[in-house]
């Protein structure tokens, strides 16, 4: 789960993350909060979930790019 801590207006309080993490844990399903200094390691995850502010000028925008491209499958929410 990519997510940054020193976000002013993060999408995922860091309350809401860890709740994630403790459901999928349940699930079966380890979860693991990245910050953009460990992008360099994504191919050894199955999956990522981006808890940042999607921008076209950071990491989160070529992240996010077509799959094929993808180092792993990625997924966004969007609050509404």
């Amino acid at each position: 789960m990519l997510y940054d801590p020193n976000e002013k207006m993060p999408p995922s309080s860091p309350a809401s993350i860890k709740h994630f993490a403790r459901i999928a844990e349940k699930l079966s399903v380890d979860i693991e909060p990245i910050t953009k200094r460990q992008l360099a390691e994504l191919a050894e995850y199955d999956g990522l979930l981006i808890r940042e502010t999607t921008s076209i000028d950071n990491h989160t925008y070529r992240l996010r790019g077509a799959p094929g491209r993808r180092a792993c499958p990625s997924s966004t929410t969007r609050s509404r």
